[in-house]
């Protein structure tokens, strides 16, 4: 991946994905947003967490997806930090950026 003249990334997707800075995104899905949004505002493994604009539901589960972006350190603290906290964790399913995302990350502040 090259952007305005300089080598940004080399290698397959996965491989792009797997070494942007060891974070990790994960959509997760919650019975309670709004508790699991404050739980996840108080670990310090969770970089970022946001509540997905598309709120819908996943395979007739049901619940509220949240957009969760951890450190090197995993997801585990999260997670456990959130069912100790009595939210219930419906799913979580590793989030695969696209290509066009990768290169928008890579190239964010290049203007």
């Amino acid at each position: 991946m090259i952007g305005h003249g300089r080598l940004l990334a080399e290698g397959s997707l996965e491989e792009v994905v797997r070494t942007r800075d060891g974070h990790r995104s994960y959509r997760l899905f919650v019975d309670d947003a709004k508790r699991a949004l404050g739980i996840l505002g108080s670990v310090p493994t969770a970089e970022s967490a946001n509540l997905a604009v598309d709120v819908g539901r996943m395979d007739g589960l049901g619940g509220a997806e949240i957009m969760l972006s951890v450190g090197p350190e995993g997801v585990g603290p999260a997670v456990r930090t959130l069912v100790g906290g009595g939210v219930e964790v419906l799913a979580l399913v590793p989030a695969r950026p696209s290509l066009e995302d990768l290169f928008l990350e890579l190239t964010e502040g290049e203007r």
